[in-house]
């Protein structure tokens, strides 16, 4: 499944969010504040685990390269140890987060539709 849509939706999200919680006025309204404030984190978080995820697919293409040469010093790249065996364990545990947070997102918005937009 390609997420960079959803990933690129969510960023334009947390610039509007960071916007209304510049405004002093949001504040005057607990209720709305404690709403925008959370869907603030919970939408960092993801952002986040999205880049750890693409910096660990990057490192993992590298460290595939790397073992591909055919310099016998860089041989122990393919143990399970191995940086490269490390990267994949941490591609495939990131990956695993970002779409359970995909779905968890999803589902959010289905459910509680754009709270923000309703609300303006």
């Amino acid at each position: 499944m390609d997420f960079a849509p959803l990933v690129e939706q969510k960023r334009r999200t947390i610039q509007e969010l960071e916007t209304e919680i510049a405004t002093p006025s949001l504040f005057e309204n607990p209720k709305r504040a404690r709403e925008v404030m959370r869907e603030h984190s919970q939408i960092k978080r993801l952002l986040d685990d999205w880049a750890a995820l693409k910096k660990s697919e990057k490192e993992l293409e590298e460290n595939r390269e790397l073992s591909a040469s055919s310099d016998s010093d860089l041989a122990e790249l393919q143990l399970p140890n191995s940086s490269l065996g490390k990267a994949s364990r941490r591609v495939g545990e990131n990956g695993a987060i970002c779409s359970s947070a995909a779905r968890t997102a999803r589902r959010s918005g289905r459910n509680h539709g754009d709270s923000r937009r309703s609300r303006r």
